[in-house]
């Protein structure tokens, strides 16, 4: 790889992939794995342990580290202690820390996430309707499969946004938004699921993928359970 940068590069480790020039890869505080059919784009930093799953690309510019990315994600921006399951998107440029991410997620140009209290208090995230204290200091986000965020989101600490949820505000969001709900400045709308399925099936094909029969049935089973 010419014109690509290593740190400890007995602990990196590629498939057959494209990493252009001017890459820095640091594998000093943890090995970096690169699946088959990766595109990392100049000018990117990434530093281990860190997971890039099959025909992931990672933009320029891009400040990665301590993170799985599943399959075909497209990923920019910063995003530290993140795990990003398969065909989610955040292109562009904001921050992502001590998050998990669905499946089929797009986040919207300028979409952020706090980890951090600015009162340096642990982090507390409703879980069946009851308040848990995570003991932790640095919680992000948990966002369910299919979520959509507008441009210039920003997101509270220790938010959780349910599967199919669809988000414009421009200010922190609910610090828990059910499936299938469509909120905009403050007010809830239900998802409507015909218009949903039509969506997700046209974003599907654009990834050469379909929804399967037992996917809606279990997309059926949540949304009535909202």
């Amino acid at each position: 790889y010419p014109e690509v940068f290593f740190m400890n590069s007995d602990n990196v480790f590629i498939g057959e992939s494209t990493i252009q020039p001017t890459t820095l890869i640091n594998a000093e505080n943890g090995p970096v794995i690169i699946e088959d059919g990766v595109l990392i784009q100049g000018q990117s930093y990434l530093e281990g342990p860190l997971y890039i799953g099959t025909k992931s690309v990672i933009k320029s510019h891009s400040h990665i580290k301590h993170s799985v990315i599943g399959p075909k994600c497209k990923i920019g921006g910063e995003v530290n202690t993140v795990i990003i399951q398969g065909f989610t998107n955040k292109v562009h440029d904001g921050y992502l820390g001590n998050a998990f991410l669905g499946e089929w997620i797009n986040l919207g140009a300028g979409t952020i996430n706090s980890n951090l209290k600015n009162n340096y208090t642990q982090v507390t995230v409703q879980i069946n309707g009851k308040n848990v204290n995570t003991k932790s200091l640095h919680i992000g986000c948990f966002l369910g499969d299919y979520v959509k965020t507008a441009i210039g989101t920003t997101i509270n600490t220790g938010t959780v946004i349910g599967p199919a949820a669809m988000i414009v505000t421009d200010g922190f969001p609910p610090k828990t938004i059910r499936p299938f709900t469509w909120y905009v400045n403050g007010k809830h709308r239900i998802v409507l699921f015909d218009k949903f399925l039509e969506t997700t099936q046209h974003v599907k094909e654009r990834r050469g993928q379909n929804l399967t029969k037992i996917e809606i049935s279990l997309l059926k089973n949540i949304r009535n359970s909202r």
